[in-house]
């Protein structure tokens, strides 16, 4: 400390202007690191983004090709359940029939 001590003002000042300028470029050094650091980020970033747009987009178009078969098969149901209604009367109908041709077999042809 004693150097320090027989150091003039001027020579102070350079010390602690040159100790400054130096903290100063480790700084920026330091700070251009960091920089590169966030601009690699951002660009993973963007790159990340770009992905999950066209997977959003993808996943979309499946969800609409998977309403549509959705779709596809409640008309295929609902026409089945149609068609099942008009077997069933055409069945309950086949029985009054049956039940009638029975009933004039039970009688016998005496009228």
């Amino acid at each position: 400390m004693e150097e320090f001590e027989r150091l003039t003002i001027l020579e102070r000042a350079q010390f602690l202007h040159d100790s400054t300028l130096s903290r100063h470029g480790e700084r920026l050094a330091q700070h251009a690191e960091a920089m590169v650091q966030l601009r690699e980020i951002a660009a993973r970033q963007a790159r990340l983004l770009d992905e999950l747009r066209v997977m959003s987009a993808r996943l979309i178009d499946r969800q609409d090709a998977q309403r549509d078969r959705q779709d596809d098969h409640a008309a295929r149901m609902q026409a089945h359940e149609q068609t099942m209604q008009v077997h069933t009367e055409e069945i309950r109908l086949l029985r009054q029939l049956f039940e009638a041709i029975k009933e004039m077999l039970d009688r016998g042809n005496g009228h």
